[in-house]
């Protein structure tokens, strides 16, 4: 007897009718994430063209596993935000996504939706659910992190503390959260029979994408991505402006910038496994 019976979605769904329905649920999921305050108005825009292009050149499958993580995403970026506004490293405007956040953590996931439908190559598939993994990892490890109740650990130098929300900060909780989460992508991968590979090699694909491509966005954020001097020259914010003074790293890489290079690489990995698992 199987352990877990997949249900698998027929390709024959990707039709018209399909493309539609699918359409009319992201701009309604869309709508209401901007009534909530989890995206703003661009924000909302970009999500309807990516969750478009996912459709497009993915599948249902591909679909449901960008829904699964659009849901998570918005349900945890509100949990206990309060605390989060207190140490002020809350997502901004009331925890409102803008455009750039969305791209950042969507805009590699839409390219290969776009690659996919030109090829229908298995490796973009795979890539597909790298950088799935990744950005949910990645998520989850900051806002679950940010309520961890010990401070994080400096990601080149376990033996050092940073305050929350340092970049290359990490915690138990985080690394934990980015585990349990990319282990969840993975088992609805294998619900929907996104590749044709068994339950372990899914899950395996999963959590070390989304996990390497997690402590690269760490190990970026600690070294390359821009810190400035805060206005009261009080302390320090990873937020550029006009007369802000660049302490570390390159004024051009934010945090979206080091998010895209992180699910790249969560996507490469996951090609790379997939070819020899």
């Amino acid at each position: 007897m199987a352990r877990f019976s997949r249900f698998e979605i027929p390709a024959s769904m990707s039709t018209i009718p399909m493309l539609l329905a699918g359409g009319i649920i992201i701009i309604i999921l869309a709508y209401f994430a901007l009534r909530l305050r989890t995206l703003n108005g661009k924000g909302a825009i970009a999500t309807i063209v990516i969750g478009m292009a996912v459709l497009i050149g993915g599948s249902p499958s591909w679909f449901i596993l960008v829904l699964t993580f659009f849901v998570l995403a918005a349900i945890f970026t509100r949990f206990r935000y309060s605390i989060k506004a207190q140490i002020g490293f809350a997502q901004d405007k009331g925890g409102a996504r803008g455009w750039p956040n969305v791209v950042a953590n969507g805009g590699i996931v839409g390219i290969l939706g776009i690659l996919e439908f030109i090829s229908s190559e298995p490796i973009f598939v795979a890539a597909f659910l790298g950088a799935m993994a990744t950005a949910m990892a990645d998520t989850m490890a900051t806002e679950l992190g940010l309520l961890s109740k010990k401070a994080p650990r400096y990601v080149f130098n376990l033996r050092k503390t940073v305050s929350p929300g340092t970049s290359g900060g990490i915690t138990l909780v985080g690394t934990v959260s980015s585990i349990a989460f990319s282990s969840i992508i993975g088992g609805v991968a294998y619900s929907v029979g996104l590749l044709p590979i068994g339950i372990e090699q899914i899950f395996l694909i999963a959590v070390v994408a989304g996990v390497l491509g997690t402590f690269v966005d760490s190990m970026l954020g600690a070294s390359i991505q821009g810190l400035y001097l805060s206005e009261d020259k009080k302390g320090f914010t990873e937020i550029r402006r006009p007369d802000s003074k660049l302490v570390k790293g390159f004024r051009w890489i934010d945090n979206n910038v080091v998010n895209v290079i992180g699910t790249l690489v969560g996507a490469l990995t996951a090609a790379s496994l997939f070819l020899i698992v």
